[in-house]
């Protein structure tokens, strides 16, 4: 039970990390008015946080 605890904090930690140097490589796009980079960042976070759900078993609803 603890080693299947650590696994998924690691691939939460792993899926952060992928998406802050996404959200890093936009930043001062979406700062400078951008909206593309904006968006970008908003999808990728969203589809971040749908896959750790789903990978929780607890898909988002639709």
């Amino acid at each position: 039970m603890f080693s299947n605890c650590v696994s998924r904090l690691d691939a939460h930690a792993k899926a952060y990390r992928a998406l802050n140097g996404f959200v890093a490589e936009r930043q001062s796009r979406a700062f400078a008015g951008d909206l593309a980079a904006c968006a970008e960042i908003i999808d990728a976070r969203n589809a971040v946080w749908a896959l750790l759900d789903v990978a929780e078993g607890q898909p988002r609803s639709a």
